[in-house]
């Protein structure tokens, strides 16, 4: 689920900092990640939504899970990067 929340984040991010007038015409175009357009600041918004969301139905400090988050989340965008590019 969190998967979902980060890619969704990524291409929404790509389509309103950088098509905005396109993706207004054709919305779902947005969701077809598959033709590339995959921004850093939507992944990244992505995995803060995601672990906030995750500590908030869990009841765990978001303060202590993003220090654990701080770790192995670059690890995941590298290579959300390498399999995008």
């Amino acid at each position: 689920m969190g998967d979902a929340r980060i890619i969704l984040a990524d291409a929404s991010v790509t389509c309103w900092f950088y098509n905005f007038d396109f993706f207004i015409a054709r919305p779902l175009e947005m969701l077809e990640v598959w033709k590339g357009g995959m921004s850093f600041h939507g992944g990244f918004l992505g995995c803060v939504l995601a672990v906030v969301l995750f500590g908030l139905k869990r009841k765990i400090s978001i303060l202590s899970l993003g220090d654990i988050t701080c770790a192995v989340a670059p690890i995941g965008l590298f290579f959300g990067r390498l399999a995008i590019s």
